[in-house]
């Protein structure tokens, strides 16, 4: 599957969500007890671990930052993916990728 091209804006010092919702075509939406979400971003030189939590009845995975964590991410742009990985079998898909915006603010 081809991955989904998505561009992301994360602001310096405040809380951060981004939900993805998986489903097939008629709307059931996947079983997520079968699949593990991950996903790395890269601001400069640094690559930060994307951490999810899955709500396996909905089909939707959620990436969260608190401010405390956004406080620290280096400001810029860089380039982010998430893919989701098939647990018994290993089979991953790249789901999303893009850029990924860290604004730090006029201050």
């Amino acid at each position: 599957m081809a991955a989904i091209i998505n561009d992301l804006s994360i602001e310096k010092g405040a809380s951060f969500q981004y939900d993805i919702t998986m489903s097939f075509p008629d709307g059931t939406p996947y079983d997520l007890n079968l699949y593990t979400i991950s996903g790395t971003f890269r601001i400069g030189t640094t690559t930060y671990d994307m951490g999810f939590t899955e709500n396996t009845e909905t089909g939707v995975a959620t990436w969260t930052l608190s401010a405390g964590e956004t406080a620290v991410l280096a400001n810029g742009k860089g380039q982010y993916e998430m893919f989701m990985t098939e647990d018994s079998s290993g089979n991953a898909d790249r789901l999303l990728k893009g850029r990924v915006y860290v604004d730090g603010g006029v201050s």
